[in-house]
């Protein structure tokens, strides 16, 4: 209702004909109907008012958010994982039903926002001016609230009593400036604009400063400028020197920090179903370094039957098996200190029988 106008005209009629009567006087001076509104007692329909209909823009406003939910949640289920890449267990990248369901829920939740605010805005919510009563109109007097310029200010007060308007009276000045100064307080002076305006344009200076990297300011919660390591990259990061591991402390100052555990026909028995999980692919069946993997490592894995494993002692073994030597790498991550040592036993003792593994 309020624009780029000078004035505000409330016209006071004794019913609704009196009031239908005035709108086309006002038409005639060139007063648009967006600038013609009738205000009514209780509800009256609009076409004995031979007024347009209100244009309904909220199912517009709700399609709109749709669609922006709609090419969020396709950018957030689509776009990021082909812009990162993750390759987990040989599933898709993009997967179906669960990106039609966020897709679903991102399409809902744009048109609800958007619902939401177009309302707001429909009902003019919130209002920054005074809003237009007189007591009269709810004791049965029809109103015709019209915003005019300075020129057809004159003209539409006589349009409004020549058509039986009674009570006519200008209202507060109405222009976007003049709305400005009201909500200010009073009037705004000419050093108040000059610091509005110098403000501004300071601000948007800033602004392009941090956006075109002129100025640059660091701080820690961007992964950019953080050490980090991609997933599935190295080098790995090594614990720090006094933390204990998950198993428990393995080793203290080089040698086991347990003791054996007694050669027992369970330990062994557990040691010959780590063997096949940990050790079958490089060492083979009987642990002779013929493993099917053994021909691609140079020198081969060892012989447990040759003279040399035989001859150390447990604690060398478990040390070996935890820090790994040479081209046997540590399975220290994948074994606690008591599967370790029945690892050592099964070494130390009989290996498992050439059937042991099909």
């Amino acid at each position: 209702m309020r624009g780029f106008h000078d004035y505000l005209l409330l016209g006071l009629f004794s019913g609704a004909a009196p009031a239908a009567e005035a709108i086309p006087a006002l038409r005639r001076l060139g007063i648009p109907d967006g600038r013609i509104k009738v205000l009514m007692p209780y509800p009256h329909p609009l076409r004995s008012f031979a007024r347009p209909r209100p244009r309904e823009r909220l199912t517009l406003i709700t399609a709109i958010g749709a669609a922006v939910g709609f090419l969020i949640g396709v950018f957030l289920m689509v776009g990021t994982t082909n812009l990162y890449p993750l390759d987990v267990g040989g599933q898709p990248l993009v997967p179906g039903p669960p990106s039609i369901v966020m897709i679903y829920e991102y399409t809902l939740l744009g048109a609800l926002s958007f619902l939401f605010f177009g309302f707001l805005l429909n009902i003019r919510t919130p209002a920054y001016w005074r809003p237009v009563y007189d007591r009269r109109l709810t004791e049965d007097a029809f109103g015709l609230l019209v915003a005019v310029t300075s020129r057809q200010l004159a003209p539409a007060e006589a349009a409004l009593r020549a058509n039986g308007g009674f009570g006519v009276r200008r209202l507060d000045e109405a222009g976007f400036f003049h709305r400005l100064r009201w909500w200010l307080g009073g009037q705004v002076s000419t050093g108040m604009w000059v610091g509005l305006v110098a403000g501004a344009v300071l601000g948007i200076a800033v602004l392009c400063a941090f956006a075109y990297s002129a100025l640059q300011w660091i701080y820690p919660d961007q992964m950019v400028t953080q050490q980090s390591v991609g997933h599935q990259e190295g080098p790995r990061l090594t614990a720090p020197t006094a933390a204990v591991p998950i198993q428990g402390p393995v080793l203290i100052a080089g040698q086991p920090a347990t003791e054996p555990l007694p050669a027992s026909a369970a330990s062994r028995e557990r040691g010959a179903i780590l063997f096949r999980t940990h050790c079958y692919l490089c060492h083979g069946n009987e642990g002779q370094g013929n493993g099917p993997l053994a021909g691609y490592y140079a020198p081969p894995p060892a012989n447990f039957r040759g003279p040399v494993v035989p001859s150390l002692p447990p604690s060398e073994v478990f040390r070996v098996i935890t820090l790994g030597r040479g081209v046997m790498p540590s399975l220290a991550e994948g074994l606690t200190a008591g599967e370790t040592w029945d690892l050592v036993t099964l070494v130390k003792g009989p290996l498992p029988s050439p059937t042991a593994v099909p």
